[in-house]
C-alpha cells in the first residue's frame, strides 16, 4: 500500500495546476489556508462525491481495517442465514439472504439522498426491534436483523469514507485540487447558500 506522501506526489505529477489561485473559480479565495480557515469557522462545506477508493488511499491502517469489515456485513448476515436455516432446520430463515441483498442496495448513494431520513427512521427502528426480539423469538429477531445490521453497518462505512475523504481534502492542496478539478469535489458558502464548483 502507498503512503499518503507517495499518493500526493503521484497526484501532483499527474496535475499542471499546483495552487488553488490557477483556478478561475477559486480565485476570491488568498489561498488554501483560506479554504481551511473559513471551512474551519463553518462559512464553507464541502460538497463530496463519494469515491471508493478513498479509504484505501488516505485512511489510517485501522481505518482500512474497519472499511473491509463493514464492507463484509451483508455477507456475513447471508453465511450466518444459510448456517442457521441449516443448523435450526427452519429453512424460512433463508429470507436473510434477500433481506441482507435489500439492506445493501438500499445504502446506495442515489437512495440514501432521495429518503435517508425516512430510511434511516426504519432502519434503526427494525435494528432496536430486531435485537429486542431474538432473546424472545430468535427466528424474528434474526430476519429483522438480516436487513437492518448490513443496512446500519453499511451506513456507518458511507459516513467513515466520507470523514476520511474531508481529512484527505483538508490535508492537502494538490489533494483537493485533484477532486475539485474532478468535479468530485465542490464548495458550499453557507451564508450566501451559492456553490462553487468546477464548470
Amino acid at each position: 500500500m502507498k503512503s499518503h506522501k507517495e499518493i500526493v506526489k503521484m497526484l501532483e505529477e499527474s496535475l499542471s495546476v499546483h495552487s488553488i489561485n490557477e483556478i478561475p473559480e477559486l480565485q476570491n479565495f488568498k489561498s488554501y489556508d483560506d479554504i481551511k480557515d473559513k471551512h474551519n469557522k463553518r462559512e464553507l462545506l464541502f460538497g463530496l462525491q463519494l469515491q471508493e477508493n478513498v479509504v484505501a488511499n488516505f485512511g489510517s491502517t485501522g481505518e482500512v481495517l474497519l472499511d473491509k469489515l463493514l464492507l463484509l456485513s451483508p455477507f456475513v448476515m447471508i453465511l450466518l442465514s444459510i448456517i442457521f436455516s441449516i443448523y435450526q432446520e427452519h429453512y424460512y430463515l433463508l429470507f436473510g439472504i434477500p433481506l441482507s441483498i435489500l439492506g445493501l442496495i438500499l445504502t446506495s448513494p442515489s437512495i440514501m439522498k432521495q429518503g435517508s431520513s425516512f430510511l434511516g427512521i426504519v432502519m434503526i427502528t427494525l435494528l432496536i426491534f430486531g435485537i429486542y426480539s431474538a432473546f424472545n423469538d430468535f427466528s424474528t429477531g434474526f430476519l429483522l436483523l438480516c436487513y437492518s445490521v448490513p443496512n446500519f453497518l453499511l451506513t456507518v462505512n458511507r459516513q467513515l469514507n466520507m470523514q476520511v475523504f474531508e481529512k484527505a481534502i483538508l490535508s492537502s492542496e494538490i489533494v483537493f485540487i485533484y477532486y475539485f478539478l474532478r468535479g468530485e469535489c465542490n464548495i458550499k458558502n453557507t451564508k450566501e447558500g451559492t456553490v462553487i464548483y468546477k464548470n
